[in-house]
């Protein structure tokens, strides 16, 4: 899979504007207006976003198949996503998804999504094979905008990686995820066994997957663990 420039990626999901609001204690303490000099940063971010610039940062190919509005956020983030280093595959929507982080001092997130107009947007499946049959690794995030490619991302031939974020039951709604992935990743923090007991518990129930990674966002330190076969 890997080659010696790097890895080709497909990478589907959101991109959404993001402001993170640094308001220093949890719970925030009510006032009329309040002055955060320095304390608000605006940015582009997702999931796809933020992995496919990951990836992109370690030297691989990456094209990010993300959602693009026709709005006047939405030109904002397309221009951020110009000088990104990223193959951009724009899904246009009417408006562009928003992400709101109020952040706390000890690094803990209230995070809050409004997707707006793009609440029923998909990726095209047909659009996506023959992309996906050209690159190495596809990259899907558990979200409904990716729901409709995992038939396709499991023919193509490449390595299905899927994100089930903060997943709690793996008969829920993000199973298709899990039986379209070779590797699939899950955050730590709401699984309901322990870490290496639920690691068991997804290579025998699914047998596509080769390996499966926990990653602990909220733990300080934080840590991963990872089974494979």
């Amino acid at each position: 899979m890997m080659m010696s420039g790097g890895a080709r990626f497909a990478v589907f999901g959101n991109a959404n504007l993001e402001l993170v609001a640094a308001v220093g204690d949890f719970p925030v303490v009510y006032q009329p207006d309040r002055l955060l000099q320095g304390g608000v940063s605006p940015g582009v971010s997702g999931v796809a976003v933020n992995v496919a610039t990951a990836l992109a940062a370690l030297g691989n190919d990456v094209t990010a198949c993300v959602t693009v509005g026709r709005d006047m956020i939405g030109r904002a983030v397309t221009s951020q996503l110009a000088v990104s280093g990223l193959t951009v595959v724009p899904g246009e929507v009417d408006q562009q998804p928003i992400t709101l982080v109020l952040l706390d001092r000890d690094g803990r997130r209230l995070i809050v999504n409004d997707y707006r107009e793009s609440s029923g947007f998909r990726h095209d499946p047909a659009a996506a094979d023959p992309l996906m049959r050209a690159v190495d690794v596809v990259v899907l995030s558990n979200s409904d905008v990716n729901a409709a490619l995992l038939d396709v991302a499991g023919a193509s031939g490449a390595t299905v990686v899927c994100d089930v974020q903060a997943v709690t039951d793996l008969n829920g709604p993000d199973r298709p995820f899990c039986l379209a992935a070779d590797i699939l990743f899950a955050s730590g923090e709401r699984l309901r066994a322990p870490v290496g007991a639920w690691l068991s518990e997804v290579m025998d129930a699914f047998p596509r997957c080769r390996m499966a990674v926990v990653v602990s966002v909220s733990a300080v330190p934080r840590w991963l663990f990872a089974v494979s076969r």
